[in-house]
């Protein structure tokens, strides 16, 4: 009984805290539109400046020419980035094979690290395919980044309680000061990146009612657990 109570006022403080969340997301969004929007304007007209620029001085192997359309691509993505992760937009599910998207997804990228365990019924759980996708897709890019030529990428589907869904790879592995913030928006460890990836991940996963959380040590890679009611 007191099991109960412990797992009943966890559910409660997680729910209040995702309530606050969603309520200072929705300011956000508000303004990361009008923000979004006086800054792609001039990079548009900066873009546009750099290609004609290219044009005129063909001739001259400048890398600046290429340069900056890049980094002007990247604040994009970025601006675009963080719009998603501001924007609170409900998200349309219907019944869906969680493996047979996952399969799709796989033999898509076609990376020989990976290997991919499915059940061996299928089972639909209610999901948003581009939202479940997108989150996929973004696990599976991390653990390739973390995962050495030689490593391996292991996916495992299985339908109990929850379906729950791992993605374990063989990278270096995270220390507990980056394991706690891994979550946390803009933080990252690499030199490139908005540091948006999993906070997205896990807004787009709680959207969908399931649950994610990492688990990881140095030298011992790094497992995301996904979890969705069956």
């Amino acid at each position: 009984f007191g099991g109960i109570i412990i797992l009943a006022t966890r559910r409660l403080f997680d729910s209040e805290s995702r309530l606050r969340r969603q309520e200072r997301l929705a300011q956000l969004g508000q303004m990361a539109a009008m923000v979004a929007h006086e800054i792609r304007n001039p990079l548009s007209i900066i873009k546009g400046s750099a290609d004609v620029l290219k044009k005129k001085y063909a001739g001259e192997n400048n890398e600046l020419f290429d340069f900056i359309p890049e980094e002007i691509d990247r604040l994009n993505r970025l601006v675009s980035d963080f719009l998603q992760f501001a924007r609170q937009k409900e998200l349309p599910t219907e019944s869906l094979d969680p493996a047979r998207l996952i399969g799709d997804l796989v033999s898509r990228i076609n990376d020989p690290r990976i290997r991919f365990e499915s059940p061996p019924d299928s089972a639909a759980i209610p999901l948003n395919k581009d939202a479940f996708q997108q989150v996929v897709l973004n696990l599976l890019e991390n653990a390739r980044k973390a995962t050495p030529p030689e490593g391996q990428i292991e996916v495992i589907c299985k339908k109990g309680r929850t379906y729950r869904i791992s993605l374990r790879d063989s990278g270096e592995g995270m220390s507990a000061e980056v394991l706690g913030k891994a979550f946390d928006p803009f933080y990252t460890t690499r030199a490139t990146g908005s540091g948006l990836g999993l906070a997205i991940t896990r807004q787009l996963v709680e959207q969908m009612n399931g649950a994610i959380h990492l688990d990881s040590s140095p030298g011992q890679g790094t497992t995301a657990i996904l979890e969705f009611p069956a």
